[in-house]
């Protein structure tokens, strides 16, 4: 932590109100007045606003112990900005990091809000990522079918619409996103027959993908797999697959 980003933070906290509640600390807005806004200059402030030490900072802790426990303080504090301090609130809006920019994201909207978004596509911090994928238009999230997060992959999926991306995700790292899009794609897309070789184990392939790739086969090529059902741990699974092979192989 720089110099200056500890100073900052112990004028921020030094701008509390004083409550009998110790969980829930409020900022007062006259103290941060006072000990931050007129004290920092504006190249400072941006300076504090656009520092590393924010990505991966928690929002919220139970430990009130840990030097990384004012999530709470910041969010006020980028309210104040945007409250009390347009200029100032812009500068979160376009050059803060981590939980800043996610604060800066929650407390406004419109133009400047997707704008900020747009920079947040490329951030270190995967909040403000899942942030940008929730906020910008559905054209311009598709960079970020990519990203090593879980939840902004799922975010870009929820907003295109499965049918129209599961091409792109058939063999995502994340089992439940690849099984989905396996369990909607045609069998030409797919290794079909290694995955239902790895179906023997009774938790790495649902029912949803064996189905849907039994049903696509051929009648010749159904026949080689007439012992399949024998293979299949899963009792629910040995069912549904013999109850298709003996729908398909006698009408």
């Amino acid at each position: 932590m720089s110099k200056l980003i500890n100073n900052f933070i112990k004028d921020l906290t030094g701008s509390v109100i004083q409550t009998s509640n110790h969980w829930n600390k409020r900022l007062s807005v006259s103290l941060v007045r006072d000990k931050v806004l007129s004290r920092y200059s504006s190249d400072k402030i941006t300076k504090v606003l656009s520092d590393d030490y924010w990505i991966g900072y928690p929002s919220y802790t139970y430990d009130r112990t840990n030097p990384r426990s004012n999530g709470g303080l910041l969010r006020q504090f980028v309210i104040i900005l945007r409250d009390h301090d347009p200029e100032l609130f812009d500068v979160a809006l376009k050059k803060s990091k981590g939980i800043i920019h996610c604060f800066a994201l929650d407390s406004c909207g419109g133009r400047k809000r997707v704008l900020s978004a747009r920079r947040g596509k490329k951030s270190k911090d995967k909040r403000v990522r899942l942030r940008s994928a929730k906020i910008l238009p559905v054209k311009e999230i598709h960079a970020l079918k990519k990203d090593p997060h879980n939840p902004v992959r799922n975010i870009v999926i929820k907003r295109l619409g499965l049918d129209n991306c599961f091409g792109d995700f058939l063999d995502d790292k994340c089992r439940w996103i690849k099984t989905r899009c396996q369990g909607m794609a045609s069998i030409d897309d797919l290794p079909y027959k290694e995955i239902l070789n790895e179906s023997g184990d009774k938790h790495r392939v649902p029912l949803s993908v064996i189905t849907n790739i039994i049903s696509q086969l051929s009648d010749e090529e159904l026949v080689y797999y007439l012992d399949y059902p024998d293979k299949v741990q899963s009792d629910y699974i040995k069912e549904a697959v013999s109850e298709i092979l003996t729908s398909r192989l006698t009408r």
